[in-house]
């Protein structure tokens, strides 16, 4: 399977876990607040996701 496909399934589920995460979780406040959460959310998810890939490319890299 080509990579881009994975990465589209990644995508599609976290986006629907996002989404459940709004639901549920951010029920009785404001607006932009839950925007603002689930922002951070999707940065820190990423962020943790891009630097995983660079140690683990790094790692192959080096052996």
């Amino acid at each position: 399977m080509e990579r881009w496909i994975i990465y589209a399934f990644i995508s599609m589920l976290f986006a629907g876990f996002t989404s459940v995460v709004a639901k549920q979780g951010l029920v009785g406040i404001s607006d932009e607040l839950g925007l603002t959460v689930r922002t951070l959310f999707v940065f820190l998810y990423f962020s943790i996701l891009f630097h995983t890939t660079l140690h683990i490319i790094n790692y192959l890299v080096t052996y």
